[in-house]
């Protein structure tokens, strides 16, 4: 104690005598009230905790660390200010105090702000364009505007065109490797791990999810929400696909499908379908305008070079097996009603070829009126080509009935109806023969109200030309009576005489 006491006098008594106090030095700095020189050691400034430190009176000037916030503090007279968060400082612990019209994280000049994690690109904020994820814009030949890519590879080789000066602008990517090949695409959305991730030039795009759109090139206006939703879509433009899974293969345009694996079998190349329903509209059977609304409703061809075109199916498990048909429902529909009436067109002013060769008597003579019953899983099992034709032909009970199977039905055969049409020569409509041995017969039942109504005719003419002869023997009976009265009268004057 006492040598560390007599240092002290020294050095008070050295600062009085001399202009600058040199430790570690013989020739301390012109300009430095005290100079403290050394390669091993340095200044220890007074420790202590917050609430030593707040109990010190304000002194200006006066330097403290404060272990409690593990930071250096100074007093401006009056109060405490943290070095590490004053002037333009920010604490990795957070920030207070901060006035929002000066504080702010940035740069005041037309310089961009760099991301970097191990010294390599992570983010960057440049031209009204945020990228942030390694890789992001790693391509970095972009000088587009109003980008956004969030993710490990988003927006990697996005430009603009050297031409133009424009392209490739207007694009939000976030998710790894989201929108990575577009080049001068524009308005596209893509938010999920690769999605529209080799979308090149392709514009107005929505890409929602996990690899959605995740192949698409050059396609435009699609909307793809959902878990590979479009994903193998390359060219094709303005659909729209809403469900995990949906549109997975497609390859057509314009195309508009809401379920999860809506659409999803192989490769359709078909365009202007319209899908509503989970699964429906899977089968591998190409072809535009058809419409499925239903779960897993469905086109049913078992010929795959045919395509269906215009072809509807309703109702969950309906399955349309022709072009230019409309399936109600599947095979457990026992009623389909309405309170309306439902009416055929028919106004003469679009008719021509009229003609009256309608068969009447000859054709409905010829028909066989039967009850039966109808196995409606045999049918549904058909279309889809689960038994085939040459199985149809042995007829074998259901084993099970449900309520379609047991309703007692009462009508024709149609097979039996287009015989009896051939017959006479009749080209009825009423008949719906197959084009295929994949397709099964229908009836119109509303197409015999006009042969019947030709043999009502035919009948009522056969009557009123009975009528006619009835009346013609009538005539003849009375006069007859008549002759007879007046050959009595004549023979009883004769036996008077």
């Amino acid at each position: 104690m006492k040598h560390a006491i007599t240092a002290i006098v020294l050095c008070i008594s050295m600062g009085m005598q001399a202009q600058n106090v040199g430790i570690g030095t013989s020739s301390p700095n012109a300009n430095a009230k005290l100079d403290i020189t050394a390669t091993d050691k340095g200044v220890l400034i007074p420790r202590m905790d917050s609430v030593h430190r707040k109990a010190i009176p304000g002194t200006i000037g006066l330097l403290v660390y404060d272990s409690t916030t593990k930071s250096f503090w100074y007093n401006n007279g009056a109060a405490w200010q943290n070095m590490a968060t004053s002037a333009s400082g920010w604490s990795l612990t957070g920030n207070s105090g901060l006035d929002t019209n000066n504080n702010f994280f940035g740069t005041t000049d037309n310089s961009p702000i760099i991301l970097k994690y191990n010294n390599q690109p992570a983010g960057k904020i440049d031209n009204g364009t945020v990228s942030i994820g390694a890789g992001a814009f790693s391509g970095n030949n972009n000088t587009s505007p109003f980008l956004t890519a969030i993710g490990a590879g988003a927006l990697h080789n996005n430009i603009t065109n050297p031409n133009t000066a424009i392209g490739g602008y207007a694009n939000t990517a976030v998710g790894q490797f989201s929108l990575f090949a577009n080049t001068t695409g524009e308005n596209n959305t893509a938010l999920g791990s690769e999605a529209l991730r080799a979308t090149t030039t392709g514009k107005f795009n929505t890409a929602v999810g996990s690899l959605a759109m995740q192949y698409n090139t050059t396609g435009f206006n699609n909307t793809s929400l959902g878990y590979v939703s479009l994903s193998n879509n390359l060219t094709g433009s303005g659909n729209t696909a809403l469900g995990a899974g949906a549109l997975l293969l497609n390859e057509g345009d314009e195309n508009t499908v809401v379920g999860s694996s809506a659409m999803l079998g192989v490769p359709h190349s078909g365009s202007f379908n319209t899908v509503l329903g989970a699964q429906a509209l899977r089968n591998p059977i190409g072809g535009n305008s058809n419409t499925a609304i239903g779960y897993k409703a469905d086109l049913s061809n078992s010929n795959a070079a045919v395509t269906l075109s215009n072809a509807t199916a309703i109702g969950s498990n309906a399955l349309v097996d022709a072009s230019n048909k409309i399936r109600l429902g599947d095979g457990n529909v026992t009623v389909v009603e309405s309170n309306g009436v439902f009416n055929t067109v028919s106004d003469g002013r679009f008719k021509y070829n009229i003609k009256e060769d309608v068969k009447g008597l000859d054709f409905i003579m010829q028909l066989r009126p039967v009850t039966y019953q109808f196995d409606a899983k045999k049918q549904e099992d058909f279309t889809k080509g689960i038994i085939s034709a040459a199985q149809l032909n042995s007829h074998a009970i259901p084993a099970a009935y449900n309520e379609n199977n047991g309703i007692k039905r009462t009508g024709f055969i149609a097979q039996e109806v287009e015989a009896a049409a051939q017959k006479t020569g009749y080209d009825f409509d009423g008949v719906k023969m197959p084009a295929t041995d994949k397709q099964y017969y229908s009836l119109s039942y509303a197409s015999f109200v006009v042969p019947l109504v030709k043999a009502m005719q035919e009948q009522q003419h056969v009557i009123d030309t009975l009528k006619k002869q009835n009346e013609l023997l009538q005539q003849q009976n009375e006069l007859v009576q008549q002759q007879n009265e007046m050959i009595i009268k004549r023979l009883k004057a004769l036996e008077k005489k």
